[in-house]
C-alpha cells in the first residue's frame, strides 16, 4: 500500500524485499523444503526529481499482527544488510552509500501519512 504513496515523492523508486533467517530454521508442517523466515525486510530507494537519493528500510518480524504502525519496524539498510549478509548498494560511491544506508529519515518519506493505514492482510 505504501508504494503508491511513495511513488509520488520522486522520479524513480526501487523496492527490495525478502526473508531474514536467524538461528534454527523452522519449516512448514508436512514440508521439509519450505523454510519459515524469522522476519522480512523491505528497502525503498527513491530518486527525487532533483537527483538526490533517499532510502527507507523496514524489518518486520514474523509475529506482526498487522495493526501496528509502520514506524515500529523502521530500520536502516545497514541493519538489513547485517541480518541478511547482502550488500544492496555496493555500486554507490562509499561515502554516499554509508550515509544513505546508516540513516533513518521517515519525514523525507512522509511516513506519518501511511504509517497507520489499515493492513490489507488481517
Amino acid at each position: 500500500v505504501e508504494v503508491k504513496y511513495f511513488t509520488a515523492l520522486g522520479k524513480d523508486i526501487w523496492v527490495y524485499t525478502g526473508p531474514i533467517f536467524k538461528g534454527d530454521t523452522r519449516r512448514l508442517k508436512n514440508s521439509w523444503r519450505v523454510e519459515i523466515p524469522h522476519a522480512f525486510y523491505k528497502i525503498y530507494a527513491l530518486i527525487k526529481n532533483n537527483g538526490t537519493v533517499k532510502m527507507l528500510a523496514f524489518i518486520m518480524p514474523q509475529n506482526v499482527k498487522g495493526n501496528e504502525p509502520l514506524s515500529h519496524f523502521l530500520s536502516t539498510v545497514d541493519e538489513v544488510e547485517q541480518q541478511t549478509g547482502l550488500d544492496f548498494f555496493a555500486d554507490l560511491e562509499d561515502t554516499l552509500e554509508n550515509k544513505l544506508e546508516s540513516n533513518i529519515h521517515p519525514k523525507d518519506w512522509q511516513l506519518s501519512k501511511v504509517s497507520r493505514l489499515p493492513s490489507r492482510y488481517k
